[in-house]
């Protein structure tokens, strides 16, 4: 059949000068016809000249539509050129050649066929017809795409297993490892896979041989922690499982070795025995019981001390392994059929969605973190590796999503971001208090060297008033000094918890009037001061030292920071539930970006100019009231005034106007 030429020798005429079949070409075609394989000729132009039955019913043509037809009708567009050529490069010496490319059948569907295309010459040399045998191999195909992508599938579990895994057949040569094993091992990119465990690792001691020759009998060993030997001669501490694993007609094919580097674990327990304990207890809590594999994929993916979903694009989980049920405290419930999206907190949403979207499209590997709600309601935080498997000719189809538990390791970042704020806070708190008390203390100190020098020199001109007024400049500073190291170390003693609020009945009407009397009667201040008290007592429970010392803080800054002819307006009202005391002045005001600082220990707002002061009065006010279990709010507008306002409970029907005299 292959060394048909389009003329034989015993061709007869016809009448209108055509050739006519012979009787060979006419059982040629017989036997042609019956063939279940699909069979055409076609000329040098690509056009059909004959197809078999088979051929015909494949296309959907009759024999005379198929004649004149270009074969490339019949192959995918983006196949065309590749097949013309192939066709093309028949020659004399090679005339022969097979290829494979989808061909359109007549339900419009695509199917794998191998043609055996044949070159004819006539008697120069010339190619003057070529014959091509199909034989449909879809089915052939689909088997390979399927055991190739069940091979990618599985060389993908090994490759993102957080575990050290290798697998190796009954003569202890790898079959397959994963990373983790090379880089915990120090193998680098090491090709090992074929060959001996044991020139891999030619110092492992006869022990180690006998176990696996245990397990090469069925038995599974395991241990927490033992010594392995590096290729350099030292040791690691190694936690490892050793088991078998099966074909699929249930002989032992060799053994699968699970293993976690703990060498740091267990130095820091030999060195900490109470952290050797802890150690001890999350290793046993961790340690996963294996059981026994048939398959490969399955042995990786039922015994992973991390939780593994198999999920389809759509995100329906398709598979979950005991770990994920445990993290989420599932029970007896079955995650199969629910979205991964069911446990996410809300927040977290839209990042899985946008990582499994990208690890379907872009057909590479994403990790995200997220939160995942436990059957209590509680939620635990997760890192979520997303890996693309099973791919399909065109597309992904399904996706991997190995989930690890690291709720401790985020809490443990969050206490050290804490105490780095903390320590922030100090270090600024620190800088403003040496930056304050140079300044503040500087003038006094300067006033009192002068004093003292003055009557050092010339105390001998002076007169006794000159003296004396010297100095009485001396003790006001010594006094200035000493009123703010008064201040500092109250400061510290509300921060160090040991200011207590010690509270007794009064009348909080006559504390207020007796702090304006005070002011009153310096003359700096005499008349600036307007109270708006009630002439009746008002009896509640306070600290007389705590509130007199935040209200006194409150008129002193009102009177500093206003002009001396502007009043300062202190207002008392009260009612069942609660006193309020009102200290209103109009002076410089407080810019708004440093009123949310304004209670903060040393801090001052940038307006103050040349005014003197060292930013501990409100922060001590603040804790005073805070005590109280009171409140303090501001109000200010720069260059219009300030309005503070304290608020503390009381209980009225607990004092009587007597107890308040």
């Amino acid at each position: 059949m292959n060394d048909h030429h389009p003329v034989d020798a015993d061709t007869s005429l016809l009448q209108d000068g055509a050739l006519a079949p012979t009787r060979t070409e006419q059982r040629y075609r017989a036997i042609v016809e019956d063939q279940t394989e699909l069979v055409c000729r076609y000329d040098p132009n690509l056009n059909l000249t004959f197809g078999n039955r088979a051929y015909c019913k494949s296309f959907g043509l009759t024999p005379d539509e198929l004649i004149g037809k270009s074969i490339l009708s019949k192959i995918p567009p983006e196949e065309r050129e590749a097949g013309i050529a192939h066709i093309r490069a028949l020659t004399q010496t090679n005339p022969v050649a097979i290829s494979m490319h989808h061909s359109l059948q007549a339900d419009g569907s695509l199917r794998w066929v191998e043609w055996k295309d044949r070159a004819i010459f006539d008697e120069g040399g010339q190619i003057v017809e070529y014959q091509a045998v199909g034989r449909d191999i879809t089915e052939q195909k689909r088997a390979e795409t399927e055991l190739l992508e069940t091979q990618e599938r599985m060389r993908l579990f090994i490759e993102h297993a957080p575990a050290a895994i290798a697998m190796l057949d009954t003569d202890m040569r790898y079959v397959a490892v994963s990373r983790r094993w090379l880089s915990d091992y120090r193998l680098g990119d090491e090709n090992i896979i074929g060959r001996s465990h044991y020139d891999v690792f030619p110092e492992i001691p006869e022990r180690w041989r006998n176990i696996h020759q245990r397990c090469l009998k069925g038995a599974v060993e395991m241990s927490d922690a033992d010594r392995f030997p590096r290729l350099d001669g030292s040791h690691d501490w190694v936690r490892w499982e050793i088991r078998p694993w099966r074909h699929t007609d249930g002989r032992i094919g060799g053994i699968l070795l699970f293993s976690e580097v703990i060498t740091d674990r267990v130095n820091a327990r030999n060195d900490l025995e109470e952290a050797y304990d802890a150690l001890e207890r999350r290793v046993t809590e961790r340690t996963i019981e294996l059981e026994r594999a048939k398959e490969r994929l399955e042995a990786i993916f039922n015994h992973s001390g991390d939780g593994i979903l198999l999920v389809d694009v759509q995100q329906g989980i398709q598979q979950s392994n005991d770990t994920f049920n445990r993290m989420l405290d599932l029970g007896e419930r079955s995650a199969l059929g629910l979205s991964l999206l069911t446990w996410v907190h809300p927040d977290d949403m839209a990042r899985i969605n946008a990582s499994l979207s990208d690890a379907a499209s872009a057909q590479h590997p994403q990790g995200v973190e997220a939160r995942l709600r436990r059957s209590d309601g509680t939620f635990i935080e997760v890192e979520i590796s997303i890996a693309p498997i099973n791919r399909s000719v065109y597309s992904v189809t399904n996706l991997v999503c190995i989930i690890r538990d690291i709720t401790e390791r985020k809490q443990a970042e969050t206490t050290l971001k804490l105490m780095l704020e903390q320590e922030k806070e100090l270090v600024e708190l620190k800088t403003r208090f040496v930056s304050t008390a140079s300044h503040e203390f500087r003038t006094p100190l300067a006033a009192i060297l002068a004093a003292t020098e003055s009557l050092s020199l010339y105390r001998h001109r002076m007169s006794d008033e000159q003296i004396s007024e010297r100095l009485t400049r001396i003790g006001q500073q010594v006094g200035f000094l000493q009123s703010i190291m008064e201040d500092v170390l109250q400061l510290s003693s509300f921060q160090a918890r040991k200011m207590e609020c010690r509270p007794v009945v009064g009348d909080v009407a006559r504390l207020c009037r007796d702090l304006v009397e005070e002011f009153d009667a310096q003359a700096e201040h005499q008349g600036r001061i307007r109270c708006d008290c009630p002439d009746t007592a008002v009896p509640v429970a306070y600290d007389p030292r705590l509130l007199r010392q935040a209200v006194s803080n409150l008129l002193h800054n009102a009177l500093k920071y206003s002009a001396g002819e502007q009043p300062v307006d202190l207002q008392l009202s009260h009612d069942e539930q609660a006193i309020r005391i009102c200290v209103r002045d109009a002076g410089i005001g407080i810019p708004p970006d440093d009123i949310k600082h304004i209670f903060e220990p040393f801090h001052r707002a940038d307006n103050v100019g040349s005014i003197s002061g060292t930013g501990l009065g409100l922060s001590i006010t603040k804790q005073a009231i805070d005590l109280h279990n009171g409140t303090i709010t501001v109000e200010s507008e720069v260059g219009k005034g300030t309005s503070f306002t304290v608020t503390f409970p009381r209980e009225p029907e607990r004092y009587s106007a007597h107890d308040a005299l």
